[in-house]
């Protein structure tokens, strides 16, 4: 599937997301009239020259925003709302397999609440009290949109925990030595699979609709329905096109493997089990062309909560 293309062909609104993103279903939320449920997604922030992330919205009429740490909440809805299945689902899904696999489907994206995938027990998010000073949130509310995979990794990834690979010390990754992790990857003979790079999210109107996107700085605009025409709105929340760091690729004779920032989620999350995880993407040695600037699980991922208002910032 292509990174452009829409799953719902009357959508007024498509929303493409790339980066770190707590995705959750909230289908109690009361939109008024018979307007139920909406997409709650937690959007990490963090500070610290290893940690920067840039949080930036390509908005039809505004250009390219860069959305400061301070917003606390940013909201898509259409002033009616048409109703809608919250998720697309294929007739068939296996993280591992992509070729037998429908592409759109949205799980492709990392269940972090899933114990048969991420084997670390239980987890409860922490309040937003309990975050680290360098850590902030901002929500992302959607409503009247279903949810699907608009890109899929192109190489697969695999499961490592911290302690084999990679330590993690109040949130900052302490790299062991890179034959002793490349050791440790090599070992790791079955996969975890692939994951969603990018979400798409839709947004259908009534007859006449409109959708507006407001944040809580003063940034609003709105996108009428137009016949025939797809306003797109592009989200990401990943490192600039600058940063390098050296120290998350690994090179053994068998792959070169990238680490990504799948480890940041424990700053915004209490597991119960000991062992923390990467996600390291493998890529073949033979790989044509530069190795890709971003590593392999800058993601997001998707939790079975009722709500995220735990993770956000007071007032929002």
């Amino acid at each position: 599937m292509a990174d452009d293309e829409v799953l719902n062909p009357f959508a007024n609104v498509t929303v493409g997301i790339r980066g770190l993103a707590v995705y959750c279903y909230n289908p109690d939320f009361d939109g008024g009239g018979a307007r139920r449920g909406r997409w709650e997604i937690a959007i990490p922030r963090f500070t610290g020259s290893d940690a920067e992330h840039e949080l930036l919205m390509n908005i039809p009429g505004l250009g390219i925003v860069r959305v400061d740490r301070e917003v606390k909440k940013i909201e898509i809805r259409d002033r009616v709302g048409v109703p809608t299945t919250p998720t697309y689902q294929g007739a068939r899904f296996n993280r591992k397999d992509k070729a037998t696999s429908d592409l759109k489907d949205y799980r492709w994206l990392a269940e972090f609440t899933n114990n048969a995938e991420i084997p670390h027990g239980s987890v409860i998010m922490k309040r937003r009290s309990e975050f680290p000073d360098r850590v902030r949130v901002t929500m992302l509310y959607i409503q009247d949109a279903i949810l699907y995979t608009k890109k899929v990794e192109d190489f697969p990834l695999l499961l490592a925990t911290h302690a084999q690979t990679c330590p993690v010390q109040n949130g900052v990754p302490r790299p062991l030595p890179k034959p002793q992790a490349g050791m440790a990857l090599d070992s790791i003979h079955d996969i975890y699979g692939f994951s969603s790079t990018k979400v798409g999210i839709d947004i259908q109107s009534p007859n006449g609709g409109v959708v507006d996107l407001i944040l809580d700085n003063g940034i609003m605009t709105s996108f009428p329905q137009v016949n025939g025409r797809i306003h797109t709105i592009e989200i990401s929340n990943l490192e600039p096109d600058t940063a390098s760091d050296p120290e998350a690729r690994v090179s053994t004779n068998q792959a070169v493997y990238g680490r990504g920032d799948f480890f940041r989620y424990y700053e915004l999350f209490v597991v119960a089990n000991r062992d923390h995880f990467h996600l390291w993407e493998k890529f073949p040695l033979d790989i044509a062309g530069p190795e890709p600037s971003i590593e392999g699980d800058c993601n997001g991922v998707r939790g079975s909560f009722a709500n995220l208002d735990d993770l956000k910032e007071p007032d929002s």
